[in-house]
């Protein structure tokens, strides 16, 4: 900027004419302005990208949304489908009661069958022993044998 006092200048003694106080106000606010202005069309340019980033997030919101929104009416279907599926095959399953009676008669018909295959062993071995054995190798083989389970 200028100086309020003229300066001589550097080539023969001429004279500048001093900038007057309303010359240096008006550069000095047309400065501040032009920084202003920058600074707003920075701080402008910013906004408007932020207001972007917002318009597009809340765009992928509103997807994201509706996708979380279909996901869960199939997963409603899905879910009535297999109640619906459980119902029918409630319904073809014999009762649970059933199944331990089944299970107790299988039991007792197998503690039937080890109980006559007893049996049969001691009376083989008896039948054997009578043949070939003493007395004594008799009671040996009777201690050894299982004892018959009772029902």
């Amino acid at each position: 900027m200028a100086s309020l006092t003229s300066q001589p200048a550097a080539s023969g003694g001429q004279h500048r004419h001093p900038v007057s106080q309303a010359q240096r106000s008006k550069e000095a606010e047309a400065a501040f302005i032009a920084s202003l202005k920058s600074e707003g069309s920075n701080i402008d340019a910013e906004l408007q990208r932020r207001a972007n980033d917002i318009h597009s997030n809340a765009h992928n919101l509103t997807k994201q949304d509706q996708k979380v929104q279909d996901s869960t009416k199939q997963l409603s279907k899905e879910a009535d489908a297999l109640e619906k599926f459980l119902r029918k095959t409630e319904k073809q399953v014999p009762q649970t009661d059933s199944f331990e009676d089944e299970i107790a008669r299988l039991e007792a018909d197998l503690d039937l069958i080890d109980e006559t295959l007893q049996e049969v062993e001691q009376d083989e071995h008896s039948a054997d022993g009578k043949l070939s054995s003493t007395p004594h190798e008799d009671s040996t083989e009777s201690i050894s044998q299982p004892a018959k389970k009772q029902v």
